[in-house]
């Protein structure tokens, strides 16, 4: 009788269940998504990023540029950035390599600025929240900023980072809220896979205009890589 009853369970109710299993699998899978390890690149690795300035009609304020692994050190990477089609760097930008966080920007002319700009902090999942102090320098004369900064990852959605039809279109990507004393800026870090690098960290620190209230929303897009 048993064995009956079991066999009638299976058919039944079994296929039910493993629907509902797989339904809300599913559905919870966006929020399961992490990322543990700092991502690692090589002195061949390059980007090709577009980058404007979100509703502003009257005015071109946008800029193709190509950034470039110029160095690599026992603790940071240096990427090279100059505009599309003029060889000469326009700066460097200096990345930790143990949590990709912005620690110094480098003119042209050796001049550096003082920045420190935690923007990820690893492992990464929704609803994980830590708090920076960021530090900005305008100009090499003048004094550094300290700004107090709370991030928090609000969720995984899916970011059109690649216009480019050659290369895959949605990734996922780690929406992240940063809260300063006068603004709140949210922008989007997408992973690195087998042929994607992740998002620029160049894009994000042009976008981190963390000093002044009033600027325009910037967006990214990425146009070719060569890893």
């Amino acid at each position: 009788m048993f064995e009956k009853f079991g066999k009638m369970i299976k058919r039944k109710y079994l296929p039910g269940a493993i629907l509902g299993l797989l339904l809300l699998a599913a559905c919870a899978s966006p929020d399961k998504f992490r990322w543990d390890k700092v991502p690692t690149y090589t002195e061949q690795s390059y980007w090709l990023s577009r980058q404007y300035a979100l509703d502003y009609q009257t005015e071109d304020l946008s800029a193709t540029y190509v950034t470039r692994i110029g160095e690599i050190t026992p603790t940071h990477y240096h990427l090279a950035v100059s505009l599309k089609d003029q060889p000469q760097v326009a700066y460097t930008i200096r990345i930790r390599r143990t949590d990709l966080a912005i620690d110094g920007f480098i003119s042209a002319r050796e001049k550096e600025l003082e920045v420190d700009l935690p923007l990820l902090s690893f492992p990464l999942f929704k609803g994980k929240a830590w708090t920076e102090t960021l530090r900005m320098q305008e100009h090499p004369r003048t004094g550094v900023k300290e700004i107090p900064a709370s991030f928090v990852v609000k969720g995984v959605v899916e970011y059109d980072y690649l216009p480019n039809e050659k290369l895959p279109q949605e990734k996922k990507a780690f929406l992240i809220e940063m809260t300063l004393p006068n603004k709140t800026i949210t922008y989007h870090y997408i992973p690195p896979s087998k042929n994607f690098p992740g998002t620029n960290l160049v894009d994000l620190y042009l976008q981190m205009d963390v000093i002044y209230a009033n600027t325009p929303q910037l967006r990214s897009e990425l146009l070719e890589y060569v890893k």
